[in-house]
């Protein structure tokens, strides 16, 4: 997947494939928001939603995704399963941009 897509310096999404892969919880990751639609500006955050994921697991990754990686973006990690917005779903089903599936992770 083309780096470039999203507004993200080359490596940088590997490096964040990478992260969630670390976690055998999750089961897929979208890209939503303004870095999937194109929109996203310097400084726009990074909006992942997460699939299979507990609120301790999300707290973890996002420290990882934010502090430990030294990537230059803010991420917002949302666990897909526990959004109360219909609309907010909507827009990740139909804009969303898939970044990792864990294949091992098939149940």
């Amino acid at each position: 997947m083309n780096d470039n897509r999203f507004g993200f310096k080359p490596g940088d999404l590997e490096t964040i494939v990478q992260t969630l892969s670390k976690f055998p919880e999750i089961k897929k990751a979208v890209i939503f928001g303004s870095r999937a639609k194109g929109t996203y500006q310097a400084g726009s955050d990074v909006d992942i939603a997460v699939w299979a994921i507990n609120a301790d697991k999300i707290r973890q990754l996002s420290g990882i995704l934010n502090d430990e990686t030294l990537l230059p973006y803010k991420f917002d990690i949302l666990n897909y399963d526990k959004i109360d917005t219909q609309e907010l779903k909507e827009h990740i089903n139909r804009a969303g941009i898939e970044i990792y599936q864990n294949h091992s992770n098939q149940g």
